[in-house]
């Protein structure tokens, strides 16, 4: 099958798009997604949470825990991810449209709250993943409230990730 005609089966049938990249047959980066509609949304913080996610962009696919390198978990009351030689961010792929992009934008307050960024991740296996995150605007310090932090630590638990990273933003290790 031609580039071009991969294209055109992503652009015609979602599930084919969601299938295909499942089984990473593929390194598919934001622009080819764009072209068909639908982006990688890196997850570190409550939307890591699938109960959460789901009640914000209800058809949000979620895909594959990954890595974010370089970077460090830290809390601005919410959660926030810095530039950090050495550091990682734990967190997971969701598979969204551009609806559910306007949507994210209004929850997450973006411009003003968090901005976009495009990041480069890593799952288990090595594969890596061009993906859109959101960080915040100013930067500080500053613990998360109870609540917040629970529903981070379910989403930690969704997507059975080591707590350790979450427990270290917090205690700010």
């Amino acid at each position: 099958m031609s580039f071009d005609n991969i294209i055109i089966k992503l652009e015609t049938n979602y599930q084919y798009a969601v299938n295909w990249f499942s089984l990473g047959k593929l390194y598919i980066s934001i622009k080819i997604y764009e072209r068909v509609g639908l982006m990688l949304y890196f997850a570190y913080a409550s939307n890591l949470s699938k109960e959460y996610m789901k009640s914000r962009c209800g058809d949000a696919i979620p895909l594959k825990k990954v890595y974010l390198k370089n970077y460090k978990l830290v809390f601005n009351e919410l959660a926030d991810i810095i530039q950090n030689d050495g550091g990682t961010v734990i967190g997971a792929l969701y598979l969204i449209s551009k609806q559910e992009l306007v949507e994210l934008d209004r929850l997450e307050g973006y411009p003003d709250l968090y901005t976009r960024i495009v990041i480069e991740v890593e799952d288990d296996k090595g594969n890596k993943y061009d993906a859109f995150a959101y960080i915040m605007v100013d930067k500080k310090l500053e613990s998360p409230p109870d609540h917040y932090y629970l529903t981070l630590k379910k989403g930690y638990e969704d997507w059975d990730l080591p707590l350790e990273f979450l427990e270290n933003a917090r205690d700010m290790k």
